[in-house]
C-alpha cells in the first residue's frame, strides 16, 4: 500500500487522508457554532484568522501523517495519529474529520474522534464514518481496544458511538469547563473481542 493510497468506503461515504485542497470545506463546516460546540477547541469562538491558522497548523500535519502511514504496516515503526477527512461521495467533498490516536500507554489501543458538519447530522453519515476507523484499527492495525468520550449533553455523539458497539465505561464528573459549567465526561469502550459480533 503506498502512503496516499489510504481510502476505506462504505455506501455513502469516504475516509481518506486530509489534502490541502480540502482547507475551505472544513473551514466551512467546523465554522458553525454547532458543530464548534462539542470539538474539543471551541472553534466557533474563534476569530477567523484564528481559526484559518488552526486548521492550516492541522493540515501541515497532512506530510508527516502520509509519511507515516508507511511506518505504521512496518511491523517496527508505530504512528501515533490518523487524521481522516470525511468525504461525502456524492460530491467528493470533505464534510468532517475522524481521529484514530493511539495510546502512549497501550500500544495495541487507540482512542477514536469525529465531526462532522451540521446540514449532514442525523443521516447516518457519523455512524458509516466511525465504524470504517474501528473495522481499519482492529483489521489492519491490529489494535485490541479501541476508546472514545464524548460530553453528557451531547447525545448525537452518545447515540453514534452506542450505533458502533461501543459500551459505556465510566463518568468523569466535571471534567471539563465549557460554557462556564463544568461538563461531564462520558467514557466509551469497544474491544476487538467484541466488535465482530457488532459488524
Amino acid at each position: 500500500m503506498k502512503q496516499s493510497n489510504l481510502n476505506l468506503e462504505s455506501n455513502k461515504i469516504s475516509l481518506r487522508m486530509l489534502r490541502l485542497s480540502d482547507f475551505w470545506s472544513v473551514y466551512k463546516n467546523i465554522r458553525d457554532e454547532e458543530v464548534g460546540k462539542w470539538t474539543g477547541p471551541d472553534t466557533h469562538l474563534m476569530p477567523k484568522s484564528t481559526l484559518i491558522q488552526f486548521l492550516c497548523r492541522l493540515l501541515r500535519h497532512l506530510q508527516k501523517g502520509l509519511r507515516f502511514l508507511w511506518e505504521t504496516l512496518c511491523p517496527s515503526k508505530i504512528q501515533k495519529v490518523f487524521r481522516l477527512g470525511i468525504v461525502f461521495r456524492e460530491t467528493q467533498k470533505v464534510v468532517g474529520i475522524v481521529t484514530l490516536s493511539r495510546s502512549e500507554s497501550e500500544s495495541q489501543c487507540a482512542e477514536v474522534g469525529f465531526w462532522i458538519g451540521k446540514k449532514y447530522w442525523g443521516r447516518g453519515y457519523t455512524t458509516e464514518a466511525v465504524k470504517l476507523a474501528v473495522k481499519f484499527g482492529f483489521n489492519t492495525l491490529a489494535l485490541e481496544k479501541i476508546v472514545s468520550w464524548t460530553f453528557e449533553k451531547n447525545i448525537g455523539s452518545k447515540k453514534v458511538l452506542e450505533k458502533c458497539g461501543f459500551k459505556s465505561d465510566g463518568v468523569v464528573e466535571a471534567a471539563y469547563l465549557k460554557y462556564n459549567e463544568m461538563q461531564n465526561r462520558l467514557n466509551y469502550i469497544i474491544l476487538k473481542s467484541e466488535y465482530k459480533s457488532v459488524y
